[in-house]
């Protein structure tokens, strides 16, 4: 299936979505990613749409999700992004959240901000949460969450107001000396 129609067709991966909403984005190291965000009617979202559990079971397709999850859905915690603040203090706790704890149920955490997923295992407290369908056709990192009213204004002040990362260019012409002949004018581009 075609990702567009994966994701914003009728019959969605999601359930049905009525609008959306995304931005393209480069890291610092260049590498594209979206920022998306889809309404769906609420009698039609899929149960499976997000999840935050390690696959279980014994079938090829569950064996080849696991080793995607293992991989791509993991959380690591880094030490100078992880344990600082959204202010940039230091902290004993992952600000992600990380590792959660157990639960049976999704649901809205307990200051109604934040919705919780199913993580019925203590494996499972340190996995992001995922789109199966996603990661088995994308086969990369797939953030996927449903969100709040209070997590989506959050979402799309930062996301349409961010301003993107700049970098300069510095370029220089060198000649280069290559088996007695010269190479004559060779763009050399440096990130600065």
């Amino acid at each position: 299936m075609h990702s567009k129609k994966m994701i914003l067709g009728k019959n969605s991966i999601f359930g049905k979505t009525t609008n959306h909403w995304y931005r393209v984005e480069s890291q610092n190291r260049g590498a594209l990613h979206i920022h998306m965000i889809l309404w769906l009617e609420e009698n039609t979202i899929s149960p499976d749409a997000v999840c935050a559990e390690m696959p279980r079971g014994q079938d090829a397709t569950t064996n080849q999700l696991r080793q995607l999850v293992t991989k791509f859905q993991v959380h690591h915690c880094r030490p100078n992004r992880c344990f600082r603040t959204w202010k940039g203090l230091a902290t004993d706790k992952c600000k992600y959240g990380f590792p959660y704890p157990k639960r049976d149920v999704d649901g809205y955490g307990p200051d109604g901000q934040r919705f919780e997923y199913k993580r019925r295992n203590q494996e499972d407290g340190l996995v992001v949460p995922y789109n199966a369908y996603l990661l088995l056709a994308w086969q990369a990192h797939i953030n996927v969450q449903r969100v709040t009213r209070t997590s989506l204004e959050r979402y799309l002040v930062k996301y349409i107001a961010k301003v993107e990362p700049t970098f300069g260019l510095k370029i220089s012409y060198m000649k280069m000396r290559f088996t007695n002949t010269w190479i004559q004018d060779l763009l050399v581009l440096q990130k600065l």
